[in-house]
């Protein structure tokens, strides 16, 4: 019984030393230099007595992924920033996780500079050159345990602050085990990753990779501005499986070149994070007839994925695809608002149980305690659950269905996004007296009162929210509708936004 992410890893590295794992353009490793590099960072990282979670700022390359597992060997959990969040964001998460070292490559220097971090900078020239401590590894992988975690992905949080999901060891296995399982995964499958290491998404490639043996290509993202040079990208380097958010997939063949370019190699393709839309699944199922194809269901508090659908042959443009069934060991059912099951074809919010439900938020106890509650249906023993928010029926099929959000958060561009966070960064900002954001016909729409113009608005709010989070439109307001409750009316909003959206196309 494996109790340790490492130990795939090792596999590898005793079964195919020698084979390419990771390629991101500029350069590439075999499963034994990625592993000798690791156990170097991991090995520094002793020398430093470090014993809280590890920060990483860096472009996204193999380096980011080498230094995570390194963090892994020294039994610390890692967290990748993102470089493009903007600092006082940075530095929220700083606060959270108290960190006592920071590694950088030298790409984000300029960033590093404006942090108040005030701890240890170690470059990663430095900690991948350390020499290997192997008997201080040793002796920390005897003192470890599958409740260990692995890494703190951060999430969009509600009250304007990220959340940070902490992740076990036992949760991955379990994960990857029956992902690898469902989705055919082996030591030939190439994988085309695109979405960043900091989101929890990129685990199906790269463990993918480290739990079977397969190899991992790194897409440059600035193919993604023009669709061609992705799939000529797909196509050059034989990629046969890629796990893209279902926005990636739907630019892609929204902007053209799927029939005249198509994907010879790939057999392999799933979606999640968002609805794939039914009319961009058929495009790519129409040029790839014979691809097995997935929607993939899960949030990053439930490690990933918990639920998985096979798509069969086209589908008709008024059809929804199922997030399906819950993998095997995961535990998945409905809940309405009485607290009961409902029946099927009846809405219900989501809950979640089994090996793959994390830590919870990494130094949030009451807010853990909020969302991993004891099960409802139950008070025999500790069973723990996480309520998702997310509002599903079951078909008559026995598939569950994506309805909606039990509360404001959405799915946008690939990300979770909390709309209350960009509340809380207008409401912020000195001119700005209320607001309220919205999410109608897939745009983020901001509503607010005050004495700034839309324009000016945008710049300050740069310096809160990642550029994902922007509002697509701006409405400005003597003041918001209200409900008799003095809640703001989201509906009269929409309301008023829609009546514009029309007017304009006339």
């Amino acid at each position: 019984m494996r109790t340790n992410i490492l130990e795939y890893l090792e596999e590898q590295e005793t079964k195919r030393p020698l084979k390419k794992a990771f390629f991101d353009g500029d350069d590439s490793y075999t499963f034994s230099e990625f592993s000798h590099a690791a156990r170097s960072v991991g090995s520094a990282l002793l020398k430093e007595g470090t014993k809280k979670p590890v920060l990483i700022l860096m472009d996204k390359s193999i380096r980011q992924l080498i230094v995570a597992f390194g963090a892994v060997y020294s039994n610390n959990p890692y967290v990748i920033l993102d470089p493009d969040m903007p600092v006082k964001r940075m530095e929220d998460v700083i606060k959270r996780t108290n960190p006592d070292v920071l590694i950088t490559d030298g790409t984000k220097d300029d960033i590093k500079d404006k942090l108040s971090f005030e701890k240890k900078h170690l470059p990663y020239s430095q900690a991948v050159g350390f020499k290997e401590d192997t008997q201080g590894l040793r002796q920390v992988r005897l003192r470890s345990f599958d409740t260990d975690p692995v890494y703190i992905c951060f999430t969009s949080g509600s009250t304007g602050a990220p959340k940070g999901v902490c992740v076990n060891h036992r949760s991955i296995i379990d994960y990857m085990e029956h992902l690898s399982l469902v989705m055919g995964f082996s030591d030939e499958s190439i994988f085309g990753n695109q979405t960043p290491f900091h989101v929890d998404a990129s685990m199906k490639e790269v463990y993918g990779s480290v739990f079977n043996g397969g190899e991992v290509h790194i897409i440059p993202k600035e193919h993604f501005l023009m669709p061609s040079g992705v799939l000529d990208f797909l196509n050059e380097h034989k990629i046969n499986t890629i796990c893209w958010v279902a926005s990636a997939l739907s630019l892609v063949s929204s902007l053209g070149g799927l029939e005249s370019n198509p994907p010879r190699y790939l057999h392999t393709i799933s979606s999640g994070s968002e609805v794939f839309p039914t009319k961009h699944y058929n495009a790519w199922r129409t040029v790839l007839p014979n691809a097995r194809f997935f929607n993939l269901y899960g949030p990053t508090e439930g490690t990933g994925v918990c639920c998985y659908h096979e798509i069969k042959g086209l589908l008709d443009e008024n059809d929804k695809i199922p997030i399906g069934r819950p993998f095997k060991n995961a535990k998945v059912f409905l809940l309405d608002e009485n607290g009961k099951i409902p029946s099927k074809g009846k809405e219900g919010e989501i809950i979640i149980g089994g090996t793959g439900v994390t830590m919870g938020y990494y130094g949030e106890a009451k807010k853990t305690q909020k969302s991993f509650t004891q099960n409802p249906l139950h008070d025999d023993y500790i069973d723990i659950v996480y309520h998702t928010g997310d509002i599903a029926y079951e078909d008559f099929d026995g598939n569950l269905v994506f309805s909606s959000r039990k509360d404001h958060q959405i799915k946008h561009m690939g990300h979770r996004i909390e709309l209350g966070e960009i509340e809380h960064a207008a409401n912020n900002i000195p001119d700005v007296f209320e607001s309220c954001a919205l999410y109608v016909k897939e745009k983020i729409v901001l509503f607010y009162s005050g004495n700034i113009e839309k324009k000016e608005l945008t710049v300050e709010l740069k310096k809160y929210l990642p550029k994902y989070m922007l509002p697509n439109s701006m409405i400005i307001a003597d003041r918001l509708p209200k409900l008799s409750n003095g809640k703001p009316d989201r509906k009269k909003m929409e309301e008023i936004y829609l009546t514009k959206k029309a007017r304009r196309k006339r």
